[in-house]
């Protein structure tokens, strides 16, 4: 399965060098510099996840929207920043972040968290799908008798 991520950040130098890397590894990104260009591609193309550097003046209403709204599903939020302590973390995670990355960001670590998230869907799904044939038979069974 390929990975869709937004990547909301004004840091274009380092966004564009995000992005490029990303797709090295079949992950599909878009990049937002402005909130505008954000709410629209989160508003029309879902993606999985939504990279957010809190930097930004809009983050802690994106997150807070995000968290609240009706995007169904909601994208898996990657915040990235030069946190100053773990209760910042704290809050941020409080708030509707599911997972806290430092900057500079090493990719691999983006990396894997995309695939643990997918990793864990997958498997959740594979239950879902098991559990749902096994309630079918004995549904099928039980009209039999």
């Amino acid at each position: 399965m390929r990975q869709n991520l937004l990547i909301f950040s004004p840091r274009m130098a380092h966004a564009e060098e995000t992005y490029a890397a990303l797709n090295k590894y079949d992950i599909s990104a878009s990049i937002a510099y402005d909130a505008k260009e954000a709410v629209a591609i989160l508003v029309t193309d879902s993606p999985d996840f939504f990279w957010l550097d809190v930097d930004i003046e809009a983050a802690q209403m994106f997150l807070t929207e995000i968290s609240n709204r009706t995007l169904r599903p909601p994208p898996y939020i990657i915040l990235t920043s030069s946190f100053g302590n773990s209760k910042l973390r704290a809050v941020l995670l409080d708030q509707g972040a599911d997972t806290c990355i430092e900057t500079p960001v090493d990719l691999s670590e983006i990396r894997a968290i995309l695939d643990a998230v997918l990793r864990r869907e997958e498997i959740y799904t594979h239950a879902f799908d098991k559990n749902k044939k096994a309630a079918s038979e004995a549904l099928q069974q039980g009209l039999e008798i």
